[in-house]
């Protein structure tokens, strides 16, 4: 069975290990010049499979106006007169409700959870090169907790995840770093289990793997057409025309316009997050910290620190500079001793995520037979790579058998 991923990102690179795995013959193509080179390359790191809440949810909605009119510093709107825009964002709102809200984000947490288990035997071996580590997880919050907090944790508790609402005492004891902030929170989530590991270490190294079992991987070959013509499964390159048994398309974003041209509509948005490397000082967290209302991750890898943050849908490439720039000065001004901040800021990254209405993955096959998909995964590809890599590899073969 010969099948195609397109995309070496952490989804598409996962994707081909489980095909392979099944028994598949694969072929990774990917415009850039390695393995996790875009999306992948800097993310926040943060192996969150505790967290994974659904972004549509009701208190978001009476934020929608000034996030539109660019009031929100942290969470950012560029609409477009645009058909799909418009469905996209009409689906949302729908999503915005207590009732769709759970039972998306019990969803997500199935699929988180079952990626940590896929996840282990591959950390195991490759977790020493990339970063990993199991620090666990705080989520700082501005305000006291509320019984509808506790009654979220309890709904995760419920689906085997440890999560506790604690108090700020609780959560300094925990991460004695947070006595160098400038700000301090009210209350915090902890969950003892979440991990942290170099995204883009991680898929250079699980490519450098499947090459030895036999995966080829085509990079700087830019895909222009996947179509299924008289049964005949097609990829068009610049160069040439080639033929597989199958194709999971695992780009992002970048997949939506090769499936409009399959004559396939996927309800996905482009949304961008940033992040900033910087060196580690003596005061940098053991925690992986996330500060809720701020909108900023803060991830130990070993001798740096990630710090991504900010949602900007619809984003433009020249956003990196000036986002960056804020996104730094924003964390310097909240914990100015967890990272050297004097460094130079030549890791600033840009990483554009396709995004679902309900923030739940596009996974499986699409009305063209032999055309598949892993994509949509917003923020969470790094937390649910492994659940749906596994999922869609394993459609695939029952379909191909």
């Amino acid at each position: 069975m010969q099948v195609a991923v397109i995309g070496a990102g952490i989804v598409g690179t996962l994707t081909a290990h489980y095909l392979n795995t099944l028994g598949a013959e694969v072929t990774v193509l990917d415009r850039s010049s390695h393995a996790g080179a875009l999306t992948s390359r800097a993310n926040g790191g943060q192996l969150s499979y505790s967290f994974c809440d659904a972004l549509a949810d009701p208190q978001l909605l009476p934020k929608l106006p000034g996030i539109l009119f660019g009031m929100d510093p942290a969470f950012r709107i560029r609409p477009k007169i645009d058909l799909d825009f418009v469905k996209w964002g009409l689906r949302f709102i729908r999503e915005c409700t207590k009732t769709r809200r759970d039972q998306n984000t019990l969803a997500l947490l199935a699929k988180a959870l079952r990626s940590e288990e896929l996840m282990r035997p591959l950390l195991e071996r490759l977790g020493e090169q990339s970063a990993y580590s199991r620090p666990g997880k705080l989520v700082l919050l501005s305000r006291p907790g509320t019984k509808e907090l506790e009654r979220r944790c309890e709904l995760k508790r419920a689906s085997g995840v440890k999560i506790d609402l604690i108090t700020a005492a609780q959560a300094l004891d925990i991460e004695p770093a947070l006595n160098h902030w400038q700000w301090q929170p009210a209350a915090a989530l902890y969950s003892p289990g979440d991990e942290v590991a170099d995204a883009h270490l991680f898929t250079q190294l699980l490519a450098s793997d499947l090459k030895t079992r036999g995966v080829a991987f085509e990079y700087g070959t830019a895909v222009s057409e996947v179509n299924q013509v008289n049964g005949a499964t097609t990829v068009r390159t610049l160069e040439q025309e080639l033929k597989f048994d199958a194709v999971v398309l695992a780009t992002g974003h970048m997949g939506q316009s090769m499936l409009r041209q399959a004559g396939i509509r996927a309800p996905i948005l482009p949304m961008a997050g940033y992040s900033v490397t910087l060196p580690a000082t003596s005061h940098s967290m053991q925690t992986s910290v996330t500060a809720l209302e701020h909108r900023l991750v803060f991830s130990r890898l070993e001798k740096q620190v990630r710090i991504a943050g900010f949602s900007d849908v619809n984003p433009a490439p020249r956003d990196l500079e000036h986002r960056a720039v804020t996104l730094r000065s924003t964390a310097r001004d909240l914990a100015p001793c967890a990272a050297d901040y004097r460094a130079n800021d030549s890791c600033a990254w840009q990483g554009i995520r396709a995004m679902t209405p309900n923030s739940r993955p596009l996974v499986g096959r699409t009305k063209q037979t032999n055309i598949f998909v892993n994509m949509g995964h917003g923020m969470l590809g790094w937390t649910l790579g492994a659940a749906t890599a596994s999922e869609v590899a394993n459609q695939v073969m029952t379909q191909l058998s």
